[in-house]
């Protein structure tokens, strides 16, 4: 096909803009796509980690209300004379706070174990080196094993504050761990107050 006269190609300065455009247009979309990921993965992340805490508050529950008391007694015996381990302590320490110091602060967790008449029980756990992992694999947990194992996640009974609250705890569940598009690890935590009934 014969060109005519008036009419001329692009120059390669046109075709080489039109590339880098494009380029910028494609590299722009895989980052908004991969932030979007992120979010949605931290997202699923603080779902299972609130799970995890409601499981740790409902064991606790549970031996608080149990006939054999023996777990609730062992709890409020661990009752800490130090602050609560904060959320800002874990995040500047990246979650790597030692099972030494977890322990020396009153830090324990909870998992149902099968005793050995084959009853479910609760079973309470102080963190040491091999029942405790400070940086979790994916997200904070409780591992429900014949070998319990928790990672990022502890458990802290504080006396309330108080004279008509002397037989009442606070509970803090508190969970880090390292998540994904951030530096930062992600932190959770909750209170819960709870009363010991004299029975």
């Amino acid at each position: 096909m014969l060109r005519r006269s008036g009419e001329r190609g692009d120059t390669i300065i046109e075709v080489m803009f039109a590339f880098v455009v494009f380029s910028l247009v494609i590299v722009g979309a895989f980052t908004i796509m991969g932030q979007g990921m992120a979010m949605a993965q931290r997202s699923l992340e603080i779902t299972q980690v609130r799970q995890q805490i409601d499981s740790q508050l409902l064991l606790i529950k549970n031996a608080q209300q149990a006939v054999d008391q023996t777990v609730w007694e062992t709890m409020t015996q661990k009752v800490s004379n130090t602050e609560p381990i904060t959320l800002r302590e874990l995040s500047d320490t990246r979650c790597q706070l030692a099972s030494d110091n977890l322990r020396s602060r009153g830090a324990f967790f909870l998992a149902p174990r099968t005793n050995r008449e084959g009853q479910r029980i609760i079973g309470l756990y102080t963190p040491s080196s091999a029942t405790y992992q400070a940086e979790a694999t994916t997200f904070s947990k409780v591992e429900f094993t014949n070998d319990p194992r928790a990672q990022g996640m502890f458990v802290q009974i504080v006396k309330a504050e108080g004279a008509n609250v002397s037989r009442a705890y606070d509970v803090y569940i508190t969970a880090c761990w390292p998540t994904v598009g951030t530096d930062k690890p992600a932190t959770i935590g909750t209170v819960t107050r709870l009363y010991d009934v004299a029975r």
